[in-house]
């Protein structure tokens, strides 16, 4: 199969409903355990009543000084504690960032895994020591 999976995940953050889409590159093999996935969306839950919009999902392009981890067991959104583009080692998870990892069931190396910046749009290794 070719093409791109979409997955889908819901995290509560800072009292909002957000459900983020993941592009994932497929297929996955071990050649291509460095392949990057191609984009990411984040959607707010719109939950108020009356109007037009009830129950709707909105694009949202900050996470409001957060940061996201998603898993396949469950996902969490934490206060950031750095600044865009912030550093090294220890400086903490970066605001309006998704940090994600994918372990392949029929293999033991991580397939998908990096950093996604919602500011720049730009996808980098996660490193890990």
């Amino acid at each position: 199969m070719h093409g791109h999976k979409i997955l889908r995940y819901l995290v509560e953050s800072g009292g909002r409903l957000l459900m983020v889409r993941w592009w994932v590159s497929m297929p996955l093999r071990r050649r291509n355990a460095g392949r990057l996935p191609s984009r990411f969306k984040v959607l707010e839950a719109d939950l108020a009543a009356g109007g037009d919009n009830d129950g709707r999902w909105k694009a949202v392009d900050s996470l409001r000084g957060r940061a996201l981890f998603l898993g396949k067991a469950g996902s969490r959104s934490v206060l950031a504690t750095s600044q865009h583009g912030g550093g090294g080692a220890g400086a903490g998870a970066r605001q309006d960032c998704i940090y994600f990892m994918r372990r392949t069931f029929w293999c033991q190396y991580v397939g998908d895994s990096g950093v996604y910046d919602m500011r720049s749009g730009e996808i980098s290794p996660l490193l890990l020591p």
